[in-house]
């Protein structure tokens, strides 16, 4: 019985601890999408210090979502695209664990305690791809997503995952 309730104390820690990727999108309700094809990005993208790999991880990532809804890259475009990438790592010292005896019954007890610092690094991600009219350099759509994953995850797998969820409703429904 005392073995199962540890299991799922320990379980619900575990998921608690587990981050979810948070996305959002906002768009000008003015613009209509449906008439919106062709795209191409900022000629001067601050990449925040964003390997080569990974700003063509992000061009392709990006690409492709677009492509997969027929938008078209093009030197005249309707939308011109930019990027802003932040990672860092966040390191967590405040989770401890508790370990404790004690004895229970005739009215004695004792108990002892321990903390044990548990020192956890994850790599904090934060990309932002904003469309913007080439006209009146007017936002006209923005799409963010933030997450917290493993330091060991690499952006090989984080940028496309990420791209793909930041498009995954685009273009807007017009209402």
């Amino acid at each position: 019985m005392k073995i199962s309730k540890i299991i799922f104390i320990l379980s619900v820690l575990i998921l608690a601890s587990c981050s979810t990727p948070y996305v959002a999108t906002d768009y000008d309700r003015a613009v209509d999408f449906n008439n919106l094809k062709t795209y191409n990005y900022f000629t001067n993208i601050d990449w925040n210090g964003l390997n080569e790999l990974d700003q063509k991880r992000f061009i392709e990532a990006i690409d492709d979502a677009l492509q997969s809804k027929n938008w078209v890259k093009s030197e005249k475009p309707q939308i011109l695209i930019d990027i802003k990438p932040q990672q860092r790592i966040v390191r967590n010292v405040d989770t401890h664990v508790g370990i404790g005896t004690g004895s229970y019954g005739g009215g004695f007890g004792t108990s002892m305690s321990v903390g044990i610092p548990i020192q956890t690094q994850k790599l904090e991600s934060n990309f932002i791809i904003e469309m913007i009219n080439p006209q009146n350099q007017n936002l006209i759509w923005q799409g963010v997503f933030r997450n917290q994953s493993s330091k060991g995850k690499q952006n090989i797998e984080i940028i496309p995952s990420a791209v793909q969820r930041i498009f995954k409703d685009f273009p807007p429904e017009q209402k």
